[in-house]
């Protein structure tokens, strides 16, 4: 039995949703997400598959608890929903 986590993955999500709208998904890296969020590689890894992974939770995250939903879902639809999202 591995050791308990001592973050909240919501913590992680909220630290790491700002990084990756600041810089980008390609242009942030392990070194990055584990500055933002105080979570060591393991703990990540643990948590999340890959950077992949830890992304689309944010996005997730946004979409669930933030205006994510209302700016995907605003009349018109179309692509410039997706843009402001």
């Amino acid at each position: 039995m591995g050791r308990p986590k001592k973050f909240n993955r919501s913590d992680v999500l909220e630290k790491a949703l700002p990084l990756f709208w600041k810089q980008g998904y390609a242009n942030t890296g392990l070194h990055d997400l584990e500055k933002a969020t105080r979570v060591n590689k393991s703990g990540l890894y643990s948590e999340f598959k890959d950077k992949e992974d830890l992304f689309l939770a944010s996005l997730r995250y946004y979409y669930e608890t933030r205006r994510g939903r209302l700016l995907l879902s605003a009349e018109p639809l179309g692509w410039g929903n997706i843009e402001n999202f």
